[in-house]
């Protein structure tokens, strides 16, 4: 008898038969921990590609999507800072990337340059073409191929410009809920707030309106604002939310931008961008871009780990 309490004998009297061990390897075990982690960061990853793109706008910046959760189709943004800290610039790397990337196009009202300048910047992006190559027409051939190569690609993507040069907050409200209608906006930039032409309003009015407008078209407002040094300037880095006054209750985000290299420019700080990301009431964190002055590109930042030139708690 074995010891399952069968004969190991065949039938006939024959030879004995003895059964295989079941070998295990050493990992036989596992703790239900790290395989809940992976699970969870699968869904997790899931959610994000679906869920959260569904509902809301990501700009194609990870870590900048990753602070802000992305944009809700009711936010006004305000992209603000000192002159020169690259707003503009990041509005239209924002704009190409939705537009590249997603189902929407994109809506801009620019008050303050051309459609053809605001087109070269994009060329210049999209190909790293230098725009001054691109404005005097000199540069090797294989420039213009690149350039040829961009074009083609912004033919295809839903970006639409408007550069009327006084436009009033009432008819850029009226124009965008139009555009919109027609070729499925997803993000309305306007560039830029200072430029809007007022008559009787003020400028509670106008970024009230502008707030509504996020509101009643369900795309989100992205809103450009150049703020003002103090007299005589001094090195104020990031720029002061209280500055805004009344104002600050309108924005649902603020990306307050800075570049090191406008006060301290050393070679280290070239092209480093950092952005403050602030709601109405606090502060939520840094991020970090490299702009590349040439191309009018921003891209992600290798260095995810920095320490913010000042933060605007410190006295």
């Amino acid at each position: 008898m074995n010891q399952s309490g069968k004969s190991s004998k065949t039938g006939d009297g024959g030879c004995v038969k003895l059964r295989a061990k079941k070998t295990h390897p050493n990992n036989l075990w596992h703790h239900i921990g790290p395989i809940a982690k992976e699970i969870a960061k699968g869904v997790a990853e899931g959610w994000r590609a679906s869920s959260l793109s569904q509902t809301r706008l990501l700009t194609g910046f990870k870590d900048l999507d990753e602070m802000t959760h992305g944009f809700k189709k009711t936010d006004l943004i305000l992209l603000a800072g000192y002159p020169d800290m690259g707003q503009k610039e990041l509005a239209y790397a924002v704009a190409a990337k939705i537009a590249l990337r997603s189902r929407f196009s994109v809506a801009i009202f620019s008050m303050v340059h051309s459609k053809e300048f605001i087109t070269q910047k994009f060329l210049a992006s999209l190909s790293s073409v230098d725009r001054n190559i691109l404005s005097h027409g000199h540069g090797p051939t294989r420039s213009f191929s690149k350039v040829q190569e961009a074009a083609k690609k912004l033919s295809k993507v839903g970006i639409y410009l408007t550069d009327e040069p006084k436009m009033s907050v009432d008819e850029i409200v009226n124009e965008a809920k139009a555009v919109k209608s027609k070729h499925n906006v997803g993000l309305i930039i306007v560039d830029d707030f200072q430029s809007i032409f007022t008559q009787e309003e003020t400028s509670i009015d106008v970024l009230g309106k502008l707030r509504g407008l996020a509101r009643s078209a369900e795309a989100p407002v992205m809103v450009v604002y150049q703020a003002r040094y103090a007299e005589p300037r001094k090195q104020q880095h990031y720029f002061d939310r209280s500055d805004l006054g009344e104002l600050v209750r309108f924005p649902d985000q603020i990306l307050n931008m800075y570049r090191a290299e406008y006060d301290n420019p050393t070679l280290e700080n070239v092209g480093k961008t950092e952005i403050l990301i602030e709601t109405r009431d606090y502060s939520v964190g840094y991020v970090q871009l490299n702009f590349i002055k040439g191309f009018f590109r921003f891209e992600e930042s290798l260095e995810k780990h920095f320490t913010p030139t000042i933060r605007l708690d410190q006295p």
